[in-house]
């Protein structure tokens, strides 16, 4: 079962997210509202993939470097959430190693066919 941690600084984003993956066979989704817990998470228990919000502070792309440096956790792919208000630095992303991107709002279904290709490009 893929076991997904996102991290947003917004409640209402994390909630989001535990809804498009709720009801779906096969995905654990824990969510964390800071760059840190998420990344500590990681580092004890691991994940499959880790959604990184763009916006928050420190921002996905800093989540992103951090995982990547770390030997426990390194191969974990992230995917940054980008928005409107915050636009996908592709450059920023490429230096952080990040996987791939979204943007928010997301269509569900194009958003879910993405989380399970990053995912099964990682394996």
């Amino acid at each position: 079962m893929p076991k997904i941690l996102a991290v947003d600084d917004s409640a209402t984003m994390r909630q989001v997210i535990e809804l498009t993956f709720r009801g779906l066979e096969g995905f654990e989704v824990k969510t964390f509202d800071s760059a840190d817990q998420a990344f500590q998470h990681a580092e004890s228990s691991g994940a499959d993939l880790i959604l990184a919000d763009a916006s928050m502070t420190p921002d996905g792309y800093e989540l992103c470097k951090r995982l990547k440096d770390n030997g426990a956790t390194a191969s974990i792919p992230v995917l940054i959430l980008a928005s409107q208000q915050t636009p996908f630095d592709a450059e920023k992303a490429k230096a952080a190693g990040a996987d791939d991107h979204a943007l928010k709002p997301y269509d569900t279904n194009t958003f879910i066919d993405k989380v399970r290709t990053v995912i099964a490009a990682a394996k």
